[in-house]
């Protein structure tokens, strides 16, 4: 099993992932748009800032998904959770940009509404966890991040398309802090 790297050797990785090229069958690789229709689940539970109860809808497989991929995450060596929060808690997390890392650009992205899910990593040398929020239906940023994690150069997504890591590098910057300035070897 591979051990988890510390902020240095996860940019190191990233580096290295940025200079591989994706092999052509795979970037050339798309993969069946027919599916058969399912039914959306319904879930309840509450906040896990303010304990206000929440009722959101999903596919009952993609939860199964993001609990594996937290686990995925925790076996390799990272501390990782995922928390369901409201709207409310968003918008209020919206202003303090610094406990936040939002994926958001203008107030109207966040409903009070809504049910967001509030993503915590560490790696192994820091000392304070990042945090980042997105909707109930971003599995494909939680799939980036594992693959990122593993040290793999792509991922395949539900729809059996390929992604390269290197596509993925904002992804992986808000939603781990990791990442890497464009012709340069420091730290964002």
């Amino acid at each position: 099993m591979k051990h988890s790297l510390n902020r240095e050797e996860l940019i190191e990785q990233l580096k290295e992932l940025a200079a591989q090229k994706l092999p052509t069958y795979l970037a050339n690789h798309m993969g069946a748009m027919c599916y058969e229709p399912s039914m959306i689940d319904s879930f309840s539970t509450i906040c896990q800032h303010c304990h206000r109860p929440l009722t959101y809808q999903a596919f009952h497989s993609d939860e199964e998904m993001f609990n594996s991929i937290i686990k995925e995450i925790k076996d390799l060596g990272y501390d990782a959770s995922l928390e369901v929060i409201c709207g409310s808690c968003a918008l209020e997390a919206k202003e303090e940009a610094e406990f936040f890392d939002l994926p958001f650009t203008s107030e109207d992205d966040i409903c009070e509404e809504n049910a967001y899910h509030l993503f915590c990593f560490k790696a192994k040398s820091d000392k304070d966890y990042h945090q980042a929020i997105t909707d109930m239906e971003s599995l494909y940023d939680y799939q980036a991040v594992l693959a990122f994690l593993k040290g793999e150069s792509y991922f395949e997504d539900s729809y059996d398309r390929y992604h390269s890591i290197m596509d993925e590098q904002d992804t992986i910057k808000r939603m781990t802090g990791i990442g890497i300035k464009e012709n340069d070897s420091n730290e964002e």
